[in-house]
């Protein structure tokens, strides 16, 4: 890189010097640090979960022609999930999500799926596909069906809309909507010790 500069002497004359050659080198930032979250379930102890808004069994367990099914917050195989039978009334379950416990600098990242049996249940307006919680209040699920959502969660201490899930009035509890938390992650620019793992990111 070579610079020109112009400019007037004392008599009002005008020239224009040439500085020395010289190179200047952009380098890009480090990659940010990611340690994977063992469980999804244990990653509940570190999330504000409220439940928004309920109607049927939002909790505890569904009981039907088809069984006794665990709804509301639940394990599927160490994973951190929501479920939604149908019944007779229907059932609409909503959830927040907040943590204020993720230390300055570290990101929380979540990477969800949805399953569903039947076609009486899906995810409603209060799900989301891909957001920050910049961004959080604008973004919905808009259509239905096995996918995977990703998230990522800034420090917060206010809950934010996560999971909606709706079931029609159904005679049994035949039909049922999960969204699952598949995996996790948290990140950070730099590592302040070397022994730390996913929990480092929390105070």
């Amino acid at each position: 890189m070579r610079l020109s500069i112009r400019t007037k002497n004392a008599l009002g004359e005008e020239f224009q010097s040439y500085t020395p050659s010289f190179s200047v080198s952009l380098a890009s930032p480090p990659p940010r640090v990611h340690l994977p979250v063992s469980s999804t379930w244990a990653l509940r102890n570190y999330l504000y979960l409220p439940l928004d808004f309920a109607k049927g069994m939002c909790g505890g367990t569904s009981v039907g022609a088809h069984g006794s099914v665990p709804v509301g917050i639940v394990n599927v195989g160490g994973k951190l999930a929501f479920r939604a039978r149908s019944g007779p009334i229907g059932t609409e379950c909503h959830w927040k999500v907040a943590t204020n416990r993720l230390d300055t600098g570290w990101v929380l990242h979540m990477n969800f799926r949805v399953r569903r049996i039947g076609d009486k249940c899906k995810t409603t307006d209060g799900s989301t596909p891909q957001f920050d919680f910049s961004a959080l209040r604008h973004l919905t699920i808009l259509n239905d069906g096995e996918y995977s959502l990703f998230t990522n969660l800034n420090f917060s201490g206010e809950a934010f809309k996560l999971v909606g899930l709706r079931c029609d009035p159904t005679l049994s509890n035949d039909h049922e909507v999960i969204v699952e938390m598949v995996s996790a992650s948290v990140s950070t620019k730099s590592l302040a010790r070397d022994d730390c793992d996913w929990r480092c990111a929390f105070r």
